[in-house]
């Protein structure tokens, strides 16, 4: 469980149709419960509170205003005792089912409470955060001013009945909250002061919660089992637009851990157990077997494969066309060859007398020319 924990209840009398038409303070369109239904939703969506206690609604109407919640809010009613008809009021309780996860729904017999036909109905609730468990009831007390004693009896029977145990509850319930229209004609302090003699407290500012009238009758009374938590709440009557006769009241619950239990749970890590040493028995120590040598791989016989020469293409040169200076060299080459060596001797000579021969030859045309 988290140190604080924050929990809004609310109560909300919707004011039964039958005596709707008596409240001048109503508009003429607004004196039918159709054309009332979605503003009381719409009060109980802007609220926001987690779980809500209703009073003065029949099971149609309950039916109908639980259509428009569906998307935010789970809810159970019960009638009050007194005939079959369709439309006998009685009580209702809205939760998140966002926040809480169902536990129990329970309502009271004629048996268990004889001493008058209103019926109340509680739920337990386990909180999806801290999965504590925590019980709501809804109830409608008696307001006949020439009986005031029965109303009182009925609020003190109903908060004993909700502060013990269900036969064959296998949970513990860790907070109580009652939700209720008290209906007090007299000092309101006597019915408030009743339910402090059972272990239940409440915020004491005033609030105006009956519209015209400047008195607080709705209220949310609480308690928990637990020592270790004190409740600290705060109380509203919301700014709402009026679609009944009563404003929807809340209450803003914090349970705080005490600080004794907060150092109680602040405790040292827990040391670790030390490991224990094992003594194991000694072996004798074996001597090692000596390595066995591998055994020799069995040799495979070589195959000795035929080489194969590569194809070998035989080389025929092509002949080729001489250039004419080629063919000049050639031809030198011929006659200067050894098998020409004859010749060479003679076109030596004849070589060296063409040279004079031509000088004077050159000469002579050129004094010719010159005369």
């Amino acid at each position: 469980m988290n140190n604080i924990t924050l929990r809004t209840i609310g109560t909300y009398n919707v004011l039964h149709p039958y005596p709707q038409n008596q409240f001048n303070f109503l508009p003429n369109q607004g004196k039918d419960w159709n054309s009332r239904v979605q503003q009381i939703a719409d009060n109980i969506l802007d609220s926001g509170v987690h779980v809500l206690c209703v009073q003065e609604l029949s099971k149609e109407n309950f039916e109908d205003l639980k259509k428009r919640l569906s998307f935010s809010y789970a809810g159970f009613h019960t009638k009050h005792d007194g005939g079959n008809q369709p439309k006998k009021d009685g009580v209702a309780i809205f939760y998140k089912p966002i926040s809480f996860a169902l536990k129990a729904v329970k309502t009271c017999t004629k048996t268990e409470r004889s001493t008058t036909a209103r019926r109340d109905l509680y739920v337990d609730l386990e909180d999806l955060t801290t999965h504590t468990v925590i019980r709501c009831a809804s109830a409608h007390i008696e307001g006949n001013p020439a009986q005031p004693k029965l109303g009182d009896e009925q609020l003190s029977d109903i908060l004993s009945y909700i502060s013990r145990d269900y036969p064959g509850q296998s949970y513990r319930v860790n907070e109580i909250f009652l939700g209720c229209d008290l209906n007090q004609t007299r000092d309101i302090g006597i019915r408030v002061a009743l339910a402090e003699e059972h272990g239940f407290t409440t915020t004491r500012n005033h609030i105006e919660t009956e519209i015209g009238k400047n008195r607080q009758i709705d209220w949310v009374f609480f308690k928990t089992f637990n020592p270790n938590v004190a409740l600290n709440s705060q109380s509203q009557a919301l700014a709402q637009t009026p679609a009944s006769d009563h404003r929807l009241v809340s209450v803003s619950v914090q349970s705080v851990k005490k600080q004794e239990e907060i150092e109680k749970e602040q405790v040292e890590e827990p040391k670790l157990p030390q490991p224990q040493v094992v003594q194991l028995p000694q072996q004798p120590i074996q001597q090692p077997q000596p390595i066995q040598p591998l055994p020799q791989p069995i040799q495979q016989p070589k195959l000795e494969l035929p080489v194969q020469q590569p194809f070998a293409m035989p080389f025929q040169p092509v002949p080729m066309q001489a250039t004419r200076w080629e063919k000049f060299t050639n031809s030198l080459a011929d006659i200067f060859s050894r098998k020409n060596a004859k010749w060479w001797v003679p076109a030596s000579i004849l070589s060296v007398g063409l040279i004079p021969l031509g000088i004077v030859l050159w000469l002579a045309a050129k004094s010719i020319f010159a005369h």
